[in-house]
């Protein structure tokens, strides 16, 4: 059996694409994509009841669970970390705000029995778990802002342009 020199076999083949970052290395679309699959399931779930024959207490798991494993991914990820804190804190405050929003209406308008049926279930188990975990990166935030040095913050710690 004949082998063949390496060096006579190309290393780049001309009809092989490859992409310049792995998806690996994009971190927010990988994200976001998370977050469509993650919403998908929970509508198809609340759609066909699913979290109605469950019960309150196999409901409530659930929810603890996505949101405790959401803040975890933010705390022991980097590339998410790296990518949830290039977005802006108005935003991460709007996603944090709406999901408080959203428990406190559900609460109000129709007590804990109705958490986990209809509408309710995607706030429930997609909107405040992400909600939780948004809170995170905010305070951060905002702890960054606030405890700068008095150097950093002062207006003539840097030239004006001129």
């Amino acid at each position: 059996m004949r082998s063949f020199p390496s060096d006579a076999i190309s290393e780049k083949s001309t009809n092989v694409r490859v992409d310049d970052e792995a998806p690996a290395e994009r971190p927010a679309r990988t994200l976001a994509l998370a977050l469509a699959v993650w919403a998908g399931a929970v509508a198809l779930g609340a759609v066909d009841d699913v979290f109605l024959r469950l019960g309150t207490r196999t409901d409530a798991a659930l929810a603890i669970f996505a949101a405790f494993f959401a803040l975890a991914v933010y705390v022991l990820d980097e590339s998410v970390r790296g990518a949830v804190d290039a977005v802006s804190i108005a935003r991460i405050a709007a996603i944090a705000l709406t999901g408080d929003a959203a428990l406190a209406m559900a609460l109000s308008l129709h007590g804990s029995g109705a958490l986990f049926g209809g509408a309710f279930a995607l706030a429930t188990l997609f909107a405040v778990p992400l909600a939780f975990a948004a809170h995170v990166p905010l305070a951060r935030a905002i702890a960054a802002r606030r405890f700068r040095s008095a150097a950093a913050r002062s207006p003539g710690a840097r030239r004006a342009a001129t």
